[in-house]
């Protein structure tokens, strides 16, 4: 049941990205972030109201509509307002304070349940998102010529266009331009199998795998998982600096880096009872640190592919295939495990070869198809330099 209530946001959510994409390269950002913000404080309200798990879910779809349009007006507001060549650093830190977020929602938020009740914590969800969406609708701009100041990138967007006929035109120009390029099905695969990896542990099963294989409680798991939340946060911040001091190749360095995440999965498959507490929470870190955060470094591989116009679009049509992943390693890493029915000593556990082929093998081989179909990725533009080269 608490699976159905779960899924009823990620659907949304991951669906609406291709659209979200293209309406904020078409749509001031700032207007969209204030109905979304909207849309998301209404979902909250109705999750706060709820009686039953259908209420429940209603108001988790509207949680995920709403959240859907956030992050492709944020990567149009980053590509108006900032050079592009710094793009990946300021969208390192957007990660950042999602991963900031991420974590203040688990632990924290619990204890704040305790004190002022689960309800009252989806109505003050709504409050904050009513009140920070109207103070982004009078504040905030997506571009900076909206207000009178200088263009930052001398490319001319859509915002300038009033006609819904010729936003029309350039919104389905910029669909047909992204998904003819073989480039970007590369690196949607590579999104696909990269992400799908790392939520498949993170986000449901890397808890049981530590409860029920290593025989760790709820605040040593929780411990753990940790290394998993510092390594994404670390790496958002300081990879994007490394690449562009260091003038490294997006491309060589990504492909190493999920080399680097798949063979983190071979020793919890094979010899977890061989792993210390520091091994564990060590392995999960580096785990993070090269797939979640070298997501900064993945988003201006693809973007360079294509006029920065259209930089919401393809950010958005990537996304949904982050999301999608989660819709299908997520159930099937559960289905496996039924497969190997419970351990024989104890009936209220997993089998552990449920968790080694299910889990990280199945995350080990999807790291490693990612890793592969990079290599064929070809990119011949920089961020700094591409105006030029499209202008």
């Amino acid at each position: 049941m608490l699976g159905i209530f779960t899924s009823m946001f990620y659907y949304p959510f991951s669906l609406l990205q291709p659209i979200a994409g293209l309406m904020c390269d078409v749509i001031e950002p700032s207007y969209i972030l204030f109905f979304s913000g909207v849309i998301t404080a209404i979902g909250d309200f109705i999750c706060g109201l709820s009686r039953s798990l259908l209420g429940g879910s209603i108001g988790r779809l509207f949680v995920g509509f709403g959240c859907s349009f956030v992050a492709s007006s944020c990567i149009r507001t980053i590509l108006n307002w900032f050079p592009l060549e710094h793009y990946s650093k300021i969208y390192g830190i957007f990660l950042f304070f999602g991963g900031v977020g991420g974590i203040l929602a688990q632990t924290p938020f619990t204890l704040l349940a305790r004190i002022i009740g689960w309800r009252w914590c989806f109505y003050s969800i709504a409050f904050v998102s009513i009140f920070f969406s109207i103070i982004t609708l009078i504040f905030i701009r997506g571009d900076p010529t909206s207000l009178g100041y200088k263009a930052i990138n001398e490319y001319s967007g859509s915002n300038e266009i009033n006609s819904f006929k010729e936003k029309f035109k350039i919104l389905l120009k910029n669909l047909f331009m992204i998904i003819s390029n073989f480039n970007f099905w590369l690196g949607a695969i590579y999104v696909f199998c990269e992400n799908g990896a790392y939520d498949n542990i993170i986000g449901i099963w890397g808890g049981p795998f530590l409860k029920e294989i290593l025989g760790y409680d709820s605040v040593k798991t929780s411990n753990a998982l940790l290394g998993t939340s510092i390594g994404g946060l670390t790496g958002s911040l300081i990879n994007p600096y490394i690449v562009d001091t260091l003038h490294l190749s997006r491309k060589w360095v990504l492909v190493c880096a999920t080399i680097i995440s798949a063979l983190c999965c071979i020793p919890f498959g094979f010899f977890p009872e061989k792993l210390s507490f520091i091994m564990v929470i060590s392995l999960f870190f580096v785990l993070a640190f090269t797939t979640s955060g070298f997501a900064a470094i993945l988003s201006p591989l693809v973007l360079e592919l294509f006029p920065p116009s259209a930089g919401s679009s393809v950010g958005g049509c990537i996304t949904c295939f982050a999301f999608i992943s989660l819709i299908i390693f997520m159930p099937l890493t559960g289905k496996i495990l039924q497969h190997f029915g419970s351990d024989s000593k104890d009936p209220e556990v997993h089998n552990p070869d449920g968790f080694k082929y299910g889990l990280w093998v199945f995350d080990l081989c999807a790291l490693s198809i990612g890793a592969f179909l990079l290599l064929f990725f070809k990119n011949k533009r920089k961020m700094e330099h591409h105006f030029n080269s499209v202008k």
